[in-house]
């Protein structure tokens, strides 16, 4: 099964990280960040992750990891 199929190269989402479920349907969700700057919160889900949802902006493209 594919969960996201296009736009995750390191190119497009330098930083992508596994979190615990923080919006509350039981399932892990997901932290990127992208060439935007932003970081993005993805829903996750048991067949695809949900729309993404900005929770911080500015320079987090060149972060390599968030501790």
């Amino acid at each position: 099964m594919t969960y996201g199929s296009t736009g995750w190269g390191r190119a497009d989402a330098p930083l992508v990280q596994g979190i615990p479920d923080v919006t509350g349907d039981g399932v892990p969700d997901f932290r990127a960040t992208s060439t935007d700057g932003y970081i993005y919160l993805y829903a996750g889900g048991t067949a695809a992750h949900g729309d993404r949802k900005a929770i911080d902006g500015g320079g987090w493209h060149t972060v390599k990891a968030i501790g």
